[in-house]
């Protein structure tokens, strides 16, 4: 679950209960991020992604990014593979093959330019910042940004 996806959920539930708006929408934002984390570690296989990592899903995937830019908006979909190519002692290749479609939106919600390409995307990952556990690959969100793979995360 995305935290847009988190926030209009809280915003639905708070709405649904009385009493002081910042009071009501804390305690909704309580409740849906104990949801989204129990979903994510459902989609993980009972295992509890833990506070300060990202959980990258090795195999198949599709993922969504938007960013709202004042007025016009950009939207990427990504559909692909993750697997590991190499391990070494200290670190693992991972290897990312995907479709990209970029999406430009004007102000009115108009597309207005949509490019596709096919990219593939290697990485070294140090195992003294990972997991490995159960098809996922849990990173740091310091190396997940640095390295963009926060970019194929759940």
């Amino acid at each position: 679950m995305d935290k847009r996806k988190i926030m209009k959920k809280a915003v639905e539930l708070a709405k649904q209960m009385i009493g002081d708006w910042a009071a009501r929408m804390a305690l909704a934002l309580k409740m849906v991020w104990a949801e989204a984390k129990k979903v994510v570690a459902n989609e993980v296989g009972a295992i509890n992604v833990k506070e300060g990592y990202k959980a990258v899903k090795l195999g198949d995937f599709e993922t969504e990014q938007e960013e709202d830019l004042q007025g016009p908006k950009r939207k990427w979909i990504r559909k692909g593979t993750i697997e590991l190519l190499r391990e070494t002692e200290k670190a693992i290749q991972v290897e990312m093959r995907y479709t990209e479609i970029y999406r430009l939106y004007k102000s009115n919600g108009e597309l207005r330019r949509e490019k596709t390409e096919d990219k593939k995307y290697i990485e070294w990952l140090p195992k003294s910042q990972i997991e490995v556990q159960d098809g996922y690959i849990f990173v740091k969100d310091w190396i997940a940004e640095e390295k963009m793979i926060g970019i194929f995360a759940n």
